[in-house]
């Protein structure tokens, strides 16, 4: 069977050399367009890739190795597929690079001129190539092709064998990466115009002026904006989103640097200015200049309240009527900033994967969930998941105060300690007072909330400052070795504690 190597290269540095290596190894070399004259102007024998398909360039160029053989020769893995083969060739090389689309994006003015460098064979051959990296090489870079002309000769030992899998392992992987990247290229590119965003998604700066950050917006969760975002105003956003988008009865929350400080939900038909209130009660001090998200569109007596505070962004369902109140509300505060998100995905269980990139790699998580089945119809339910999501929602170590009122079939947020190195400064130092000072100013006894911990409790000693602060209901997700101590502790400080056997970090 002939063994083909395949070039269609829009970067050419280096594939001469390249070409006469695997010549030297037995292939025939293939090519397209300019990269086969190229080639032969080299003196390189080259067959031109309409030859092995029999079929001419369509659409301009449009239309060149988007062919069953060319697909098929990739594939194929010698010694499994042979029968289901007609021809007496396969692919045992492909070298590609694509159209340059970051740097054309930059150029082009329109959409028109920019679809065109879009690149729809290369990728789809390296892919091909990628998949079956134990048959076929797959060269997109030039520092490859010095890797393999350097590398020892066949000799058919084992050895050799292993370590020639190993790299044609490791240029697929780099192959992969390189359609990720250009994939990623032509997302981020028109969701930026389809957005109306400049300058590739730009930010001003990221978290402080002198980091430069970029925004790529979420287009499956219709999100829309009226007012330029920051890199913190963003952040801030997705923090007290967090919050409400599990909920299918009314839901509001406040946050200030990603931390919740204030945050209500109720029953289906609860007043949608109650919950707003309980959450904006929630700390007086923190809610200036703060981000708020909410699962309903702001009443009369709600936008009258916003329109008098300084409020650096809000998260509201996306509606015809809700994307009218925001064009009458930023008339007359234009400083706001709103961030609509379709209303469908709230209460559905909507999930993004988390993405982290460090020095160390890119790290990946499902985001955090929890199930609020029965909130609709069970006021107990919807405090109970109300003060598990608010402490899931509050950065850890945290401990959550929370409570429940009857008459407006609404729970709420009464403060917490977050963030802290160890959970007894969070309770003891945070929570406590700001549970304190919520209870005085809503005239609710202090003794009636109940504490939620993100964490487990390792030690007796957080138990007892609950106690003396005269508090006497907590939930915690249990796990520690410590946890038999713990219960008797509870027990005998006469301190009711619910085991939910889930935790809920959020570092």
């Amino acid at each position: 069977m002939r063994n083909l190597a395949l070039f269609s290269a829009y970067n050419k540095e280096g594939i001469a050399s390249l070409a006469r290596a695997l010549a030297q190894k037995g292939m025939e070399i293939v090519a397209t367009g300019k990269t086969r004259t190229l080639l032969q102007e080299e003196g390189l024998k080259v067959t031109d890739i309409s030859e092995l398909t029999q079929e001419p360039e369509r659409f301009g160029g449009r239309l060149k190795t988007l062919h069953h053989k060319v697909f098929g020769g990739i594939l194929l893995r010698p010694g499994e597929d042979d029968k289901e083969w007609p021809y007496d060739f396969r692919v045992g090389a492909v070298v590609c690079n694509f159209y340059p689309f970051r740097e054309m994006a930059k150029k082009c003015q329109t959409l028109n001129e920019l679809i065109e460098w879009i690149d729809i064979g290369g990728p789809s051959m390296v892919r091909a190539a990628a998949k079956n990296f134990k048959h076929v090489w797959v060269f997109t870079k030039p520092e490859q092709f010095t890797r393999f002309i350097a590398a020892p000769a066949h000799d058919n030992n084992e050895q050799n064998e292993q370590e020639m899998l190993r790299l044609r392992e490791r240029f697929a992987l780099q192959a992969f990466e390189m359609v990720r990247e250009f994939d990623e290229d032509i997302q981020k590119e028109f969701q930026n115009r389809y957005m109306g965003l400049n300058d590739q998604g730009k930010l001003v700066y990221g978290e402080n002026p002198q980091q430069e950050s970029d925004f790529l917006p979420n287009l499956s969760a219709g999100v829309k904006f009226f007012g330029n975002l920051s890199f913190n105003n963003i952040r801030d956003a997705e923090a007290a989103l967090r919050f409400v988008l599990p909920f299918k009865g009314p839901a509001a929350s406040v946050v200030k640097h990603q931390t919740l400080c204030g945050a209500a939900t109720g029953l289906p038909g609860a007043s949608t200015d109650t919950i707003f209130d309980w959450a904006w009660e929630g700390d007086t001090v923190s809610r200036f200049g703060s981000v708020i998200a909410m699962n309903f569109v702001p009443s009369a007596a709600v936008t009258e309240i916003l329109s008098k505070k300084f409020i650096e962004v809000l998260v509201v369902p996306r509606s015809p009527e809700a994307e009218e109140w925001a064009l009458a509300f930023r008339a007359t505060k234009d400083r706001v900033r709103i961030v609509f998100v379709e209303k469908t995905i709230f209460g559905s269980d909507y999930r993004l994967k988390e993405q982290f990139s460090g020095v160390l790699g890119q790290l990946g998580q499902e985001a955090d969930h929890i199930s609020t089945e029965g909130t609709d119809s069970d006021l107990n339910k919807l405090f109970q998941v109300t003060g598990e999501w608010a402490a899931a929602c509050s950065k850890s170590n945290a401990i959550v105060m929370a409570g429940v009122d009857e008459k407006t079939r609404c729970a709420y947020f009464a403060g917490a300690g977050q963030g802290q190195p160890n959970r007894v400064d969070a309770l003891k130092l945070l929570a406590i007072p700001r549970g304190k000072d919520f209870a005085t100013r809503k005239n609710i006894p202090f003794e009636s909330l109940t504490c939620f911990s993100d964490g487990f409790i390792p030690f007796p000693d957080s138990l007892k400052e609950l106690h003396a602060a005269g508090l006497r209901k907590l939930v915690q997700p249990g796990g520690s070795k410590a946890d038999p101590e713990i219960i008797a502790t509870a027990k005998e400080l006469g301190i009711t504690m619910t085991i939910t056997g889930t935790r809920h970090f959020w570092h």
